[in-house]
């Protein structure tokens, strides 16, 4: 297991991976994964914040090929809408929630 790191700006917080890391979960079979989900996920937010092209994620990060196809996998799955939703309920006073559901 790689020691849990913050390089850039955009990669999580321990804390932060904490609350998402339920989500990813490990896989049942197959071969060691070269590389830890959290570092995937730093990968796929580091291109989503800063709006860089895949091809041009840098060196210390996993490889472009690797983060787009578990971006595009997880994207296909609902993984991101469904995380967004259980966050929302978590991090935003209930009243909040109901009231913005009401408004829809």
């Amino acid at each position: 297991m790689t020691k849990f790191t913050q390089t850039y700006p955009t990669d999580l917080k321990y804390t932060e991976w904490m609350l998402l890391a339920e989500f990813f979960r490990p896989p049942r079979r197959g071969h060691p994964r070269k590389w830890e989900r959290w570092q995937i996920v730093n990968a796929i937010l580091y291109v989503t914040r800063t709006g860089c092209q895949w091809r041009m994620l840098p060196k210390d990060l996993p490889p472009w090929q690797t983060v787009y196809g578990y971006f595009r996998r997880w994207t296909r799955q609902g993984l991101w809408a469904q995380i967004n939703g259980v966050l929302v309920e978590r991090c935003v006073p209930k009243q909040d929630v109901i009231l913005s559901r009401a408004q829809r």
